[in-house]
């Protein structure tokens, strides 16, 4: 984001205005800054290496930007706060009024607002960045937004990395993610599946047992193992999407992808599926429909957050599977498209792409 041409959308000079708009903020630097000037060129750049299949620095020292330009590295200001001038020891002053010298009036002490200011810029880092991302991606809804912004976060890396399916119980993660895994040739990974290997107990037995948060903090500990792992489909239960540590997980390390259907629809396929209604404990009791209805709500908020969203209604698994693969497809950035993608997501050895 930024411009390296346009005075006036230099990103750094941007933000450097913003900061030093916060009262008795005296100074800005992005990345090292001060230090920067007292080295030598060889010893302030940020050489640019292949790792991981993605473009990484093996530094950070221009603190993000270059040449008004965000490079994908963490974005890095720092601000120096003047003391404040309410102090109680009278300083001296002019009575304009006799035009004589005399103390200040002291009217209170403050000890430090520098806890305040961090909460305020980051406040307006928040503001001046969603400028420049507008700018730079166009856009006026969240809705809008949610394409143009995954292909930004893919456009340093030669592979997608995981392909995370999130949504509701019924919507098809397990069955259509099996499917799309044959399609791209790549190994598949049921969350819920994992855990009640894991623990040798099914997933009812475990919120009997020892409660809701201790399934979560599992669930929570067996995503971390799956993404760690070489790139694959990866089914999550409907609930493995609530925090916020899950997330920057998956964005860091694949794409998501919400699949969606009509309660009703969900219910038709939990029971005709291994696992029954019964064995699914926010479901047990009560009308399911009306249960998967309420559940869905609560989580829409974090199921909005995927990258790619597919309906599945009237769809079987293959076919889910194949709108799925035209959906990633549309959300691969250059390099991803410039290396063949073999078997299990990863780029093909030099000569066979």
């Amino acid at each position: 984001m930024g411009s390296h041409v346009h005075w006036d959308r230099k990103l750094d000079g941007r933000l450097a205005r913003a900061l030093m708009s916060i009262p008795a903020i005296k100074a800005v630097e992005i990345g090292d800054g001060w230090l920067a000037a007292r080295r030598f060129g060889s010893e302030v750049h940020d050489p640019i290496s292949l790792g991981g299949g993605a473009l990484v620095r093996s530094s950070n020292r221009a603190g993000g930007l270059e040449g008004g330009i965000t490079n994908g590295e963490p974005l890095v200001c720092r601000l120096a706060m003047k003391p404040l001038a309410t102090v109680p020891a009278a300083l001296p002053s002019v009575d304009l009024a006799k035009l004589a010298a005399t103390p200040a009036h002291v009217e209170r002490s403050d000890t430090c607002a520098v806890p305040a200011a961090g909460v305020i810029a980051e406040s307006i880092l928040a503001l001046t960045l969603a400028d420049a991302l507008l700018e730079a991606l166009g856009g006026d809804t969240m809705a809008g937004l949610r394409l143009p912004v995954a292909r930004l976060r893919l456009s340093t890396r030669t592979s997608l990395g995981h392909i995370f399916l999130i949504g509701p119980m019924g919507s098809g993660k397990t069955s259509a993610g099996l499917a799309l895994a044959r399609q791209l040739n790549r190994p598949f990974a049921d969350l819920d599946g994992r855990i009640e290997a894991k623990a040798g107990v099914s997933i009812a037995q475990i919120f009997q047992r020892t409660g809701e948060q201790s399934f979560r903090d599992l669930e929570a500990k067996t995503l971390a193992e799956a993404a760690g792992e070489p790139p694959a489909v990866i089914a999550l239960g409907g609930g493995a999407i609530q925090n916020e540590t899950a997330w920057r997980l998956m964005r860091r390390s694949g794409i998501t992808l919400a699949l969606r259907a009509p309660p009703e629809e969900s219910i038709r396929r939990i029971r005709s599926s291994d696992r029954p209604i019964e064995a699914r404990p926010l479901l047990a009791g009560g009308d399911p429909v009306e249960a998967l209805r309420k559940l869905s709500a609560t989580r829409e908020r974090y199921y909005a957050r995927a990258d790619l969203d597919l309906d599945t209604e009237g769809l079987d698994a293959e076919a889910v599977a194949a709108a799925a693969v035209g959906l990633i497809d549309a959300v691969k950035g250059s390099l991803t498209d410039r290396s063949a993608e073999g078997p299990g997501g990863s780029a093909a050895p030099e000569g066979e792409a």
